[in-house]
Order: structure tokens, then sequence, then C-alpha cells
């Protein structure tokens, strides 16, 4: 009984505290890395993102991350909203 109720503590906690970021918008990088990344718009473009660093309009870099594009893929195709809106 307990347990429960720490658990249930640390997630209404944390839930707390990251909700705030569920109203914000974009910061940083995520306007080229969500919206102007053509290759998480479609599951058909998946293996071509792994051909590509992660920043698709800029210079090859070390940023070759192509499990990150993967997951973006997946969350802009079950995304209840379009990103493309969220600002």
């Amino acid at each position: 009984m307990k347990r429960s109720i720490a658990i249930l503590l640390i997630l209404i906690s944390v839930s707390a505290a990251y909700l705030p970021a569920v109203r914000d918008g974009f910061v940083w990088d995520d306007t080229a890395l969500i919206l102007r990344d053509p290759l998480i718009r479609s599951w058909r473009l998946i293996p071509e993102g792994f051909n590509h660093f992660l920043f698709v309009d800029a210079t090859p870099s070390d940023f070759y991350r192509p499990i990150q594009r993967l997951t973006y893929t997946i969350d802009y195709a079950f995304s209840p909203r379009a990103p493309d809106l969220i600002t």
C-alpha cells in the first residue's frame, strides 16, 4: 500500500513538473529538426533518413542520429495535431 502511494506521488510530481512544457512551442533547433525536415513526413522516407545527417539543410556534421529521426517520424504519423500548426 505504501509503495503504491509513493509511486503515485512520484508520477503526480513528475507530471506537474513537465505540464508547462506541453503548452510551450518549439525552441532552438526544433524548427529545423521538425518543421523543415521532409524526411519525417512519410514512412517511405525512413531508409533515406539513415543516409543523411541530422540537419538536412546544413553542411555535414557529427550529428548522425537516424533513430532520433525515426522517432520523429513516428511522432509525426501518430500526432493528434499537425506539427506545422504547433508554434
